[in-house]
């Protein structure tokens, strides 16, 4: 049996979104839990940039979001912050 994940907040946060930053599109956003990508393809589908990471390496490597925008990378948030030099909506 395989659980789906539901990400709750994202139309709260894509409202938050829009109403601050618009247009979205050409923005680059961080995804600090990928999991399963909800927020991430939300995101990539209002034409924004992702850069994620997840701690768990299966996340990685089951991901099925097929996007050059979408930069994915394994490990803690606040490693790959420090990493990334590009301007990102957190």
């Amino acid at each position: 049996m395989t659980t789906k994940h539901i990400p709750v907040l994202i139309d709260s946060i894509m409202n938050i979104l829009i109403q601050e930053i618009s247009p979205l599109k050409g923005k680059t956003v961080f995804d600090g839990t990928f999991g399963a990508g909800g927020y991430s393809k939300r995101f990539l589908e209002k034409g924004m940039s992702v850069t994620a990471c997840d701690r768990d390496p299966e996340v990685i490597k089951n991901n099925s979001i097929k996007d050059s925008k979408l930069k994915l990378f394994e490990g803690s948030y606040a490693d790959i912050i420090k990493q990334t030099k590009k301007k990102m909506i957190l």
